[in-house]
């Protein structure tokens, strides 16, 4: 009898546990929805120091035919520090970050799986310290200090999931990467939870 009864558990395991790896087409009551949370990940810039950092963000979006979206996004990335006692070293002090992507959605029993395409635009003010002179920038006996506001255009590409807490509330994880950018690139984890309506 011990022996049917664990013969029948092992054969029904797989079988639920397929269940929620299983694809289905849930029906969308709204497609309009809106969230927000925070990120920490790599930060990645020639002669800046600071090689992790944290972010938030908050977002809004409309999916369409079930399985894609249009999502828009704002944020900031914390400052960055220029590497100590070296020359040349850069600051950047973050302002706010604007973008748009293109999500395409898998939908499964128990959560759902997207992925990410968009591009990102940053506007930010940069601080580059140096040691050759230049009379558009103030200097000292040492170095030169040249300030400046800049902006620049990148891709974002990413990978993530969304778990559903209640009918309208979602916690969503991903993965976010941000590519081609003229000072600085961002790698981030981000945690964030998501209202539907």
């Amino acid at each position: 009898m011990l022996r049917m009864l664990s013969l029948s558990l092992i054969l029904l395991l797989p079988s639920a546990f397929a269940a929620r790896w299983e694809l289905i087409n849930p029906p969308l009551t709204s497609p309009l929805y809106i969230g927000g949370g925070v990120g920490y990940g790599q930060f990645d810039a020639d002669y800046v120091d600071t090689e992790w950092q944290a972010n938030w963000q908050f977002y809004g979006g409309y999916r369409f035919q079930d399985v894609w979206a249009i999502e828009f996004a704002g944020g900031r990335y914390a400052d960055a520090e220029g590497v100590s006692d070296s020359l040349p070293s850069v600051d950047i002090e973050h302002s706010f970050n604007l973008s748009a992507s293109l999500l395409g959605y898998a939908y499964y029993t128990d959560f759902a799986a997207f992925y990410r395409m968009g591009v990102q635009y940053d506007d930010y003010d940069i601080i580059r310290y140096q040691q050759e002179s230049n009379e558009q920038c103030a200097s000292d006996d040492e170095r030169t200090m040249c300030a400046a506001s800049d902006s620049q255009f990148s891709f974002l590409v990413g990978l993530g999931g969304e778990f559903p807490i209640t009918d309208a509330l979602v916690t969503r994880l991903e993965w976010i990467s941000q590519l081609g950018g003229d000072d600085f690139n961002q790698h981030q984890a981000i945690a964030s939870i998501m209202l539907k309506f």
